[in-house]
């Protein structure tokens, strides 16, 4: 290998760089014009700070991981993939809509009270950070909004000292008004 006098770098090792570095941009962009399969690859490329856990993994088991890429790159195992279901593209449970990722984590039926359960965990986790800070927190307050309709606030929260209310967090659904 020819040693560069000025770095210590062979210049074949810096040509090799700027080749990889070429293919590997060339491949994203073949893999992010795909019709299906590419759909959601473009998100790697708009967050790059984000793409940050691509590598490391933290916090992640290895099945989270894959499952995880294969989410944002628009390959998890639903029907309303092209090419992934010979049965058509209905649901499996529930048969009345398009089988997509949305559909399967957002509003099957099927999934209703995992759901729940993931937004009551994820409401209760926000709730004790803000008691970390000192904060007064109650959950799930029911209320009427300015139309004299009845609803539920997830997390009302406030200063402890002075009473006032400083917080009020809707994970999902309607806004107040």
């Amino acid at each position: 290998m020819n040693r560069v006098a000025s770095g210590g770098s062979s210049t074949s090792t810096k040509c090799g760089y700027i080749v990889r570095s070429i293919l590997r941009d060339k491949e994203f962009e073949n893999w992010s014009s795909l019709p299906s399969k590419g759909k959601g690859v473009k998100l790697f490329d708009e967050e790059k700070k984000l793409n940050k856990w691509f590598f490391e993994k933290k916090g992640l088991t290895d099945a989270e991981w894959k499952t995880t890429i294969k989410m944002i790159g628009n390959v998890a195992p639903v029907r309303g993939i092209p090419g992934r279901s010979k049965d058509g593209y209905q649901c499996r449970h529930c048969s009345t809509e398009t089988e997509t990722l949305a559909h399967v984590l957002g509003s099957c039926p099927h999934d209703f009270l995992l759901r729940n359960t993931r937004h009551r965990t994820i409401r209760s986790m926000i709730a004790k950070e803000l008691q970390k800070v000192g904060m007064e927190t109650r959950e799930e307050i029911h209320c009427i909004r300015n139309n004299r309709s009845t609803a539920r606030v997830d997390i009302l929260a406030w200063n402890a000292v002075s009473k006032k209310v400083t917080y009020w967090i809707q994970l999902s659904g309607w806004r107040l008004q």
